[in-house]
């Protein structure tokens, strides 16, 4: 039988003022699955839900059949990682602009930028949340790494002092990956990201 799970989500409950619900699909997928889930949303039907899935993008029987549940794709994406072994981070950055690692007077900078970077992200995408609920959660993101909640690295790149972008990164035994990375409107395009 397949593993279904349904996992509350607290963080983005409070952001979207509604009930969140991350739908993990297990490896070994069956018609048991789909069952599953439209029994436990069954149980729910009388509250509004928000519920995302991930799937693998080359899936179209697993898209196809979260379609048939409801389910509309609002995004599809990709997942950077880095072997982190042993080797150094060469990056190359344009003139003027330097990389450091975060400081606490940095948040409500990164939370602006942050707020104002992203138009095609995936709660940007999704016609039932509004574009200013979009990117306060972008905004709250950035923020729950200060609190220590989301997120193992977090490095700004700044102009004379100035943030002007960042990358948060999660660290899993040597791999890096980019978990949210942004650049103020003003500096896209000149290859600081």
């Amino acid at each position: 039988m397949a593993d279904l799970s349904i996992v509350p989500d607290k963080w983005l409950s409070h952001e979207l003022q509604t009930s969140s619900y991350n739908l993990n699909l297990g490896l070994l997928l069956d018609g048991n699955v789909f069952d599953s889930f439209r029994s436990w949303r069954s149980n729910n039907s009388d509250q509004s839900l928000f519920v995302t899935a991930r799937v693998l993008t080359d899936d179209l029987t697993m898209v196809e059949n979260l379609v048939l549940l409801g389910f509309q794709v609002v995004e599809v994406s990709a997942v950077l990682e880095k072997s982190l072994r042993g080797e150094s981070l060469k990056i190359k950055v344009p003139n003027g602009i330097e990389i450091r690692e975060n400081v606490e007077s940095d948040e409500t900078i990164l939370r602006t930028i942050a707020k104002s970077s992203f138009n095609k992200s995936r709660f940007h995408s999704d016609p039932k949340i509004s574009n200013d609920v979009a990117d306060s959660i972008k905004a709250s993101w950035i923020s729950n790494y200060f609190r220590g909640n989301r997120g193992d690295k977090l490095f700004v790149s700044h102009r004379s002092g100035k943030p002007v972008g960042f990358i948060l990164m999660i660290s899993r035994e040597t791999i890096g990956t980019i978990d949210l990375i942004a650049v103020d409107p003003s500096e896209q395009n000149i290859g600081i990201a």
